[in-house]
């Protein structure tokens, strides 16, 4: 966990000031079809995070993998995984597009 930062009131910075976290204007999620029915979302991450680092969901510190479900809660094949980087998103793209996230 991060420390709290003391004496913030004291320093009360205008709205002009910048974000520390820029969100990128680029597009660097990927979306996936053909996924097994049976996977998780920390198998997506584990088979993507091999093209590189995937963003973070700030609240849960989980890697931002969405994973498509239907009405009654069963996984539909599909789902999305967010790169932190383009460079990362286009490897996965040329290397991915094809693989098979399981042996045999």
């Amino acid at each position: 966990g991060g420390a709290k930062k003391e004496g913030e009131k004291k320093r009360k910075r205008k709205n002009k000031s910048k974000p520390k976290w820029k969100k990128s204007k680029m597009n660097t999620y990927v979306y996936i079809q053909g996924l097994p029915l049976d996977t998780d979302e920390e198998e997506v991450a584990e088979f993507f995070s091999k093209y590189g680092v995937l963003r973070t969901d700030e609240m849960t510190q989980k890697p931002l993998v969405k994973l498509y479900r239907d009405d009654e809660g069963s996984l539909k094949g599909d789902g999305r995984v967010g790169f932190l980087k383009k460079p990362s998103l286009d490897l996965a793209l040329q290397l991915g597009n094809g693989a098979s996230m399981r042996e045999g």
